[in-house]
């Protein structure tokens, strides 16, 4: 079976790496908000899908279809917690996966990095994401694995 699959904010980790070596999928859609960013990664990248747009914007969720695979690498602190895997579930083929990397909020390294920018960098706390994924009658399992930086 063709597996499709999504990622944000391509344009962001490492020039859209994370969206081009997305496992082999069949089929591959990179979302960010910056045109320009999705643009060139279109000219570059032919046999994959770049689009601009808020995951946001319900309008724009809506032109996206639903996915096997849902990648959400290094923009969960900069986008809204809770909010963020209500929206990403609706993309979400049943049966589908959801892999995500995002800062640990509870590190003394990202705790500063919040600090400094004051509200524009958010990651979301697992147990944010634990009431969120505890609610979901169809989620079948889920996981959560990590680390942290020595003091």
């Amino acid at each position: 079976m063709p597996i499709s699959a999504i990622t944000t904010s391509p344009a962001v980790c490492s020039a859209g790496a994370n969206t081009s070596g997305t496992f082999g999928a069949a089929s591959v859609t990179g979302i960010d908000q910056v045109d320009a960013a999705m643009s060139a990664l279109a000219r570059d990248n032919p046999d994959l899908v770049f689009r601009a747009g808020g995951i946001d914007d319900p309008e724009f969720r809506k032109t996206l279809g639903r996915f096997d695979n849902v990648y959400l690498i290094e923009v969960l602190q900069y986008l809204p917690a809770p909010k963020i895997f209500d929206w990403v579930w609706e993309l979400l083929e049943p049966g589908g996966i959801v892999a995500a990397v995002f800062p640990n909020d509870r590190d003394p390294l990202v705790q500063k990095t919040v600090a400094r920018f004051e509200g524009n960098f958010a990651p979301p706390s697992i147990a944010t994401f634990a009431a969120w994924a505890d609610a979901q009658p169809d989620l079948a399992t889920w996981a959560v694995r990590g680390f942290r930086f020595q003091d």
